[in-house]
């Protein structure tokens, strides 16, 4: 019996669907279970059928991993989708794996809350490809890495039992935070059906700080300075202006009015003379993270080697008659690159794989790895919570 029959026989017709190619993936039969019991339905016909399984939540990030050498259908989270708990007093939310992220913010805006971490697209990024994906926002410098918002969560696992660790309350968190091993797994170590995060007050007023230096050293430096001062932005970016147009230095603020009228007086002060506005933040910083999720090549490093880092992805980039434009976020020390022929980067991709950067590279694209994959202890884990090999990987 074929795979398609087989999942005809488990799931009702409405949660059977079709995957058309793409994302380095083929044609493939895919289930979109409306339920956590259907998902454990799932993964038990997989565990004993030895079928492969790709994990699909929006897609918005899925590009980012390498395709899987087999897969066999895909499960895709869409049908898994509502708000469970939300505790304005506590500051807590609880969703569904599939819900979008818009859905996500429209909730706790209303009551008065911000989510992190703040996506490109939340119209179709869910809240399970986010933790999976590990997909931190540009506000990661105040909040922190999407792992560290994290209360608990609901997972799958490959033979069809579904655990639970942490908890929804920030004050029940208690024990060991075994769901952050799910937080950047990519849906190789199970399914995440159901995540608590911590929700921030939603700032009273935003401000958008910004300056042109002609060098790109020069604008780095004053972002340093930036937040090496007693404040805390929200944000902070140095990204390059097409057309040699010089290399622009970004600082969001949000907080209390007050505290934003001091935190400028003494940027200005220090950094320099900065040109000031009020800003509408989300639409701000959504164009930036739309350029980060464009980008081809992301890339961190030690804040130390930022540069150099840099420098060599530009030295390589001019060797393949290549362009390139960088989008840097220098207080985390990691960034992005575009290209002026992005379909033309097969040949950058080895270049660089032949380098040995002091950086983790991240290829969108079928590109040759120019980093080693997973380390020892992510194959150990996978061994451990999916001995049968259910998850593609």
């Amino acid at each position: 019996m074929n795979i398609e029959a087989r999942l005809g026989e488990i799931f009702p017709s409405e949660e059977l669907q079709h995957f058309r190619a793409r994302f380095g993936l083929p044609d493939l039969p895919l289930v979109a279970p409306r339920c956590e019991e259907r998902v454990a339905d799932l993964l038990k016909a997989a565990a004993q059928d030895g079928w492969k399984l790709v994990v699909l939540g929006g897609g918005s990030t899925f590009s980012r991993s390498p395709s899987p050498a087999r897969a066999d259908a895909v499960l895709s989270l869409a049908g898994l989708s509502g708000v469970t708990a939300y505790e304005p007093r506590d500051g807590t939310l609880t969703a569904l794996a599939g819900t979008t992220m818009a859905q996500l913010e429209e909730t706790v805006h209303a009551g008065g809350h911000h989510l992190s971490p703040e996506v490109a697209r939340p119209e179709v990024a869910t809240l399970g490809g986010v933790v999976a994906s590990a997909s931190s926002g540009f506000e990661r410098l105040r909040f922190g890495a999407v792992r560290e918002n994290v209360l608990g969560m609901r997972v799958a696992l490959c033979n069809g039992s579904v655990v639970k660790s942490g908890g929804r309350l920030v004050k029940n968190v208690t024990g060991y935070d075994l769901h952050r091993l799910f937080c950047g797994s990519n849906g190789t170590l199970g399914v995440i059906c159901e995540v608590s995060m911590r929700l921030y007050p939603l700032p009273e007023a935003t401000r958008l700080l910004t300056s042109v230096y002609p060098r790109r050293e020069a604008a780095l430096a004053k972002a340093r300075e930036s937040f090496e001062l007693p404040i805390s932005p929200l944000a902070i970016a140095v990204s390059d202006l097409a057309d040699g147009g010089g290399h622009l230095l970004e600082i969001f603020l949000a907080g209390r009015s007050e505290v934003l009228a001091w935190a400028t007086e003494w940027l200005n002060e220090r950094v320099g003379d900065l040109n000031t506005a009020p800003a509408e933040s989300t639409r701000e910083r959504r164009h930036i993270l739309r350029d980060d999720v464009r980008a081809p090549l992301r890339f961190h490093c030690r804040p130390s080697r930022l540069e150099e880092t840099v420098a060599t992805i530009e030295r390589c980039a001019e060797a393949q008659g290549q362009e390139a434009r960088f989008l840097l976020n220098p207080a985390l020390a990691e960034g992005t690159a575009r290209f002026s022929n992005p379909a033309n980067l097969e040949q950058l991709a080895v270049a660089l794989g032949g380098t040995r950067p002091a950086a983790t590279l991240l290829w969108t694209g079928t590109f040759p790895a120019p980093t080693p994959g997973p380390g020892r202890w992510m194959e150990k884990l996978r061994t451990a919570l999916d001995p049968t090999g259910v998850f593609a990987s």
